[in-house]
């Protein structure tokens, strides 16, 4: 197998993973933007339902447990758990917003 840059460095890392990010934060707002006349219900239960089993089953030390994912940046297990719940209260916050704005 042949090392593509030897010189790739942590910062190199972080802003494919940036870049990568941004560009399926933004095919999904296109395909949700494109299907959301279409969907009539998205099933996430069974994913909330494993959330849900996991953090009943985990103590404290394995919450606090960090994974690296790139040099200079970790999340928690708990952080992780977290994140899709505030991203759906920013979601409703906006709907809200747009619903109170004249």
């Amino acid at each position: 197998m042949r090392i593509e840059s030897p010189t790739f460095t942590g910062r190199d890392m972080r802003s494919f993973l940036d870049e990568v990010v941004d560009y399926e934060r933004r095919r999904l707002a296109d395909r949700l933007e494109v299907d959301s006349g279409k969907l009539s219900e998205m099933d996430l239960l069974p994913q909330v339902k494993d959330r849900d089993a996991y953090l009943r089953s985990a103590d404290a030390e394995a919450m606090q447990r960090r994974a690296v994912l790139y040099e200079g940046f970790s999340m928690s297990a708990e952080e992780i758990a977290a994140m899709p719940l505030c991203a759906h209260l920013e979601i409703h916050l906006d709907q809200l917003e747009r619903t109170l704005r004249p």
